[in-house]
């Protein structure tokens, strides 16, 4: 019965986690390609990171408990330290989840942002330091075998690791979406295109917009680009190359347009 309540509880945890972490992932895709400027995007981008962290821990937990149950006992090298960590420091990560979501709900002037940022680590820290060594004068933390070492290591790498992980998913994310005001053109209309990058916290720069004989750097960003009929020339698409900010690595993107003879 104990064996099923700690798998279900660890399946439990990577559901939560899971679902978490592709509902933050859309809310700061969407806040970065609406609101660029939001000061609030870099805070809960490693709220994000957490989250996937735990993700990770929640499924290293489970497997190795798959493992221990199939092979009557035997354990993965580690084990003992990442239950102590998931299961010691869980309920302060909930907690701070449902804070930082409060927080960048929270309609504040940016002076109040920053000083609840500042408030909020700095209260993160100590209830994390403060449960950890609470816990470990508990049988608990004994039975768990948390791994100081571990843990101090985690806290001077996880800045690396963030650092590193917003510069990953900034340049997977990287992208521009197209858009015409008309599906379908006569040869003597223009075109009016819309081009909008969009990303994981940073915004690609887009370095050309080309159209037939169009061909420039304008970002047309929050304003259309018209196409005259003399540039166009019944052009069967868009072309968009952007950059990415954090690495900068090129892309670029096509949009179909269907231009038909004015006399049709």
């Amino acid at each position: 019965m104990t064996s099923d309540m700690d798998f279900d509880f660890r399946l439990g945890l990577i559901v939560f986690f899971g679902g978490l972490w592709i509902y933050l992932l859309g809310y700061l895709k969407a806040v970065t390609s609406n609101d660029p400027t939001n000061k609030m995007l870099i805070f809960v981008a490693f709220l994000h990171f957490v989250v996937l962290a735990y993700l990770c821990l929640s499924l290293f937990s489970f497997y190795s408990a798959g493992v221990a149950q199939l092979g009557q006992g035997a354990k993965i090298s580690g084990t003992e330290s990442v239950d102590g960590i998931l299961f010691g420091t869980w309920p302060i990560v909930l907690i701070a989840l449902a804070l930082s979501f409060v927080a960048a709900k929270l309609e504040l002037p940016s002076s109040e942002k920053g000083f609840l940022l500042v408030f909020y680590v700095a209260s993160f820290v100590v209830a994390g330091i403060a449960y950890l060594w609470l816990l470990a004068d508990t049988p608990v933390a004994k039975s768990l075998a948390i791994n100081w070492k571990l843990i101090a290591g985690l806290f001077v790498a996880i800045p690396l690791a963030f650092l590193v992980y917003l510069l990953v998913l900034s340049c997977l994310f990287a992208d521009a979406t197209i858009t015409t005001d008309k599906e379908v053109y006569k040869a003597n209309e223009p075109v009016y295109v819309w081009v909008n990058p969009t990303g994981y916290l940073f915004r690609p720069h887009i370095t050309r917009i080309r159209c037939n004989l169009l061909d420039t750097t304008n970002d047309a960003i929050d304003r259309p680009l018209m196409v005259p009929p003399d540039k166009h020339l019944c052009a069967s698409f868009v072309q968009v190359n952007f950059e990415s900010q954090a690495i900068p690595l090129r892309f670029e993107r096509f949009h179909r347009l269907r231009i038909v003879p004015t006399d049709v």
